[in-house]
């Protein structure tokens, strides 16, 4: 035999490669878009919620009343904006 005949064992497990498509790239790169978009917008929905959390229990410090925020009357601080 000549070695120039002989079929190796790899060419024949090898399966043929299908042809990409053109299209196919820009499918996934929306949907990858989309799906990073909705992970920021979950992130920051998870966020605010956490923040409202701490706020109503007190834990970033006192919440004062209606009562008490009706009360405030201080003109100094608006006379420092006249011109």
């Amino acid at each position: 035999m000549k070695a120039g005949n002989t079929v190796e064992w790899t060419d024949l497990k090898k399966k043929p490669e299908k042809p990409k498509k053109k299209g196919s790239k820009k499918k996934k790169s929306n949907f990858s878009l989309i799906k990073f978009i909705a992970k920021i917008a979950g992130i920051l929905f998870l966020l605010g919620a956490l923040f409202f959390i701490l706020v109503f229990i007190g834990a970033l410090g006192p919440v004062p009343s209606k009562q008490q925020l009706q009360v405030i009357k201080n003109p100094i601080a608006s006379g420092s904006f006249i011109i």
